[in-house]
């Protein structure tokens, strides 16, 4: 979103634990709308919430010029199958919607030391590789060449007509994930200075979509439920967090949790929000502002 130039992007998050990724996304003043498809699964209980505000931003925001693209963030154990199948029947024929590219972010470094334990993937993972135009292969800097080797012949296997893009911190180029082009004109000699970049969406489209056959069924029952048993827990206070009491409560979690995110702010500091991330052994604490904590 930071490479976003001049245009207009609405974001549309598929958050399953509740609503934190929309606050977060909210706060920034990169992104023209936020959308939330809050608890649930945009592939199955959130498809037709789906399908209602996507028509809702065609209909009020790309008419009245305040969007030009729209990025649909699914949940990390979406299926994208039927998702795929719904905006392309739903709004594939239509002039000012179009599908461009469905991009799976794959964590090169959790792919790999999964694969050195044994443990296979998740069908909802597998399929987001599969069913994926362009395949970002993020935090390549935490394994050796050797390691990401095994990895990126994975995905192939999975994936043989997926552009792969290895990265750290997920930085690409915003043209190689949306069909846009830059309309910008180079004249300016050569400068220390940041030139300004034109994108414009691509008239033509199909420069990143390929044509796939989607095997199972496409179209999920509405009393579809995920093969995996995953949960969530949201948990919501005005209060300031004890430091101490934090770290004591995050001992006692579960071995079976796979992720806890959140903002908070702590008693000694109640005017700093933090922005909390833990995912299995990995943790991450940023300090963001001054607003409240959930």
């Amino acid at each position: 979103m930071k490479q976003k130039e001049n245009l207009n992007i609405a974001l549309a998050i598929n958050d399953f634990n509740g609503h934190v990724d929309t606050d977060i996304m909210e706060q920034t003043q990169d992104i023209s709308d936020v959308i939330g498809l809050n608890g649930g699964c945009s592939c199955c209980s959130l498809v037709e919430d789906l399908k209602a505000k996507v028509s809702f931003l065609h209909g009020e925001l790309v008419d009245k010029g305040r969007i030009s693209y729209l990025v649909i963030e699914t949940s990390g154990i979406t299926d994208p199958r039927n998702i795929i199948q719904i905006l392309d029947q739903n709004f594939g024929k239509m002039y000012f919607i179009r599908l461009d590219c469905v991009v799976t972010v794959v964590d090169a470094d959790l792919m790999y030391h999964s694969f050195k334990q044994g443990e296979e993937l998740e069908d909802a993972a597998k399929s987001q590789i599969m069913n994926s135009d362009v395949t970002i292969l993020n935090k390549i800097d935490l394994i050796t060449k050797e390691e990401l080797d095994i990895v990126s012949s994975r995905i192939a296997e999975l994936a043989p007509t997926s552009v792969v893009y290895p990265t750290k911190y997920s930085q690409i180029p915003l043209p190689f994930i949306l069909d846009i082009e830059d309309k910008t004109t180079h004249t300016q000699a050569v400068s220390h200075d940041r030139t300004q970049v034109t994108y414009h969406v691509s008239k033509k489209g199909k420069s990143h979509r390929k044509e796939k056959v989607i095997t199972q069924p496409t179209v999920l029952p509405k009393n579809h439920k995920h093969s995996h048993a995953f949960d969530n827990v949201l948990i919501e206070s005005n209060t300031p967090v004890v430091q101490w009491k934090f770290q004591e409560f995050l001992k006692t979690l579960d071995p079976r949790v796979v992720r806890v995110k959140g903002m908070l702010f702590f008693s000694h500091n109640p005017n700093k929000q933090f922005l909390f991330h833990l995912r299995f052994v990995f943790l991450s604490l940023r300090r963001k502002g001054k607003k409240g904590g959930k």
